[in-house]
């Protein structure tokens, strides 16, 4: 039976990939024998044996978002033999003024199809259960569960409170959906008005993974730091890169579009000079304490133009005699390496201050 389940977690996983279905956790388990005679055994029991139980083999998926439920419980109706008897919707079974624990149960079986498959076929009279259920409502039920009550069992004097949590978590649940949908159109947005040189932008992800994906310039200021080391520019998007990317900028003072666009019409032409300077004085450095040799990337990211500007200005901050905490700024050699671009090619933007505070 651990084979069968393993079996069918695998099969769910790829059918959910392959319909692009993103979900937290897919666990299986599966029914003790002892867990299985008590069950046979009790007095309300309908089971003519073992065979007869359906959830001998347990599956749960733990999704995200509510309306992943239905796109998944689709999935099961669509690529397995349902018991629609046996299959239950926790929520439904709730009164329109009800809250509390809306799993859904779905009861299922092998297809008639996947069953003439040679690796399936021995599987093919076996049933088990799936349920499914966001992050939120998975919470609800480790946290009923460990209290030791039911929402219908508990004692009077917390069955309203018991009620007013239900409904908050069903309300959180349909908040992440909310945002999640808010966010969407938000990025939608700043994709659109980046476009369009829309200039009054605050400098967020949405907005900076546009100007990564639109703006001529700094595609060209990429495409010349790659060049240093003939390498390529990737033409997807690193979300993780791109978030590191956003805190220097913001380091820097850099709070919009606008700021970022002008930073780079003023530092641009430094940074190509400045990155090769830099990439060799990380290899010298290397090569001097014995450390094997990085490999090369095959591409850079797109907007390591950012990692660069952000060097370079707080580089020339640093000259001017504010401190900076970032450790990279205190290696021995480092300043020196900013020092040899401003040589080659002449003085930098002017940094002043404000309040102690760099202003570019």
């Amino acid at each position: 039976m651990e084979e069968f389940g393993l079996t069918i977690k695998g099969l769910l996983k790829e059918l959910l990939r392959h319909n692009g279905v993103v979900v937290h956790t897919i666990d299986h388990r599966v029914k003790t024998e002892k867990s299985a005679k008590r069950k046979l055994s009790r007095p309300d029991a309908s089971y003519e044996g073992f065979s007869s139980l359906h959830d001998l083999l347990g599956l749960r998926i733990t999704c995200y978002f509510s309306d992943d439920i239905d796109r998944i419980v689709k999935i099961i109706e669509d690529e397995f033999l349902v018991d629609d008897s046996r299959s239950v919707d926790k929520g439904k079974q709730l009164g329109t003024r009800e809250f509390g624990y809306r799993s859904v149960h779905r009861v299922a079986q092998i297809s008639v199809s996947r069953s003439k498959l040679a690796e399936y076929d021995r599987y093919k009279s076996l049933r088990f259960e799936i349920q499914i259920r966001t992050v939120v409502q998975h919470a609800w039920a480790e946290i009923e569960h460990d209290l030791g009550y039911k929402q219908e069992t508990i004692p009077e004097p917390m069955s309203r409170r018991f009620s007013m949590l239900a409904g908050v978590l069903e309300l959180v649940d349909y908040e992440f959906m909310a945002l999640r949908d808010g966010l969407a159109k938000y990025e939608v947005e700043a994709d659109e008005a980046v476009k369009g040189n829309t200039t009054d932008l605050a400098l967020d992800l949405a907005t900076l993974t546009a100007v990564v994906r639109h703006d001529a310039k700094l595609k060209k200021l990429d495409e010349a730091i790659a060049a240093v080391r003939n390498r390529s520019v990737k033409l997807r998007q690193d979300v993780k890169y791109l978030e590191s990317r956003l805190e220097n900028l913001r380091g820097l003072g850099i709070a919009s579009v606008i700021d970022m666009r002008n930073a780079l019409d003023a530092w641009g032409p430094h940074l190509s000079d400045f990155a090769n300077r830099w990439m060799n004085f990380q290899d010298e450095k290397r090569s001097r304490m014995g450390a094997p040799e990085l490999p090369e990337p095959p591409a850079f990211p797109s907007g390591v133009t950012f990692f660069y500007l952000w060097l370079a200005m707080g580089f020339e901050a640093k000259s001017k005699g504010f401190p900076l905490m970032d450790a990279i700024f205190a290696q021995d050699g480092a300043s020196e390496v900013w020092a040899a671009t401003i040589a080659a090619l002449g003085v930098a933007p002017p940094v002043t201050q404000v309040d102690g505070i760099p202003v570019f």
